[in-house]
């Protein structure tokens, strides 16, 4: 859940994004969750969501929901959303990993 806006200038000469992605990226707070070995020679990243974070988007369903048959779910939309915000910021890093190992 870092602010990391500090790394930008190294990341920025690194990376194939604009600087002010790799900005806005930086500083967004995420939870960004945790690895854990599932196997000798397999890892993976546990990504949770919250209780709270689950009613938000049951409400929002049930709010706009009308027709099951092809609807857009707006609950999972936003969920969606902001995952791929998490998912970009983890990909930054990880490309970037030899700039916030110093």
């Amino acid at each position: 859940a870092m602010d990391l806006r500090s790394f930008a200038p190294q990341v920025c000469q690194r990376s194939r994004l604009p600087p002010k992605c790799i900005e806005r990226l930086l500083q967004t707070r995420c939870f960004m969750a945790q690895p854990v070995t599932i196997a000798k020679d397999r890892h993976i990243i546990r990504v949770a969501m919250s209780a709270a974070f689950s009613w938000e988007c049951y409400e929002q369903e049930r709010f706009f929901l009308q027709d099951v048959h092809g609807t857009v779910h707006p609950g999972i939309k936003a969920s969606l959303e902001d995952d791929s915000i998490l998912f970009e910021k983890l990909l930054l890093i990880l490309e970037n990993w030899q700039v916030f190992q110093e």
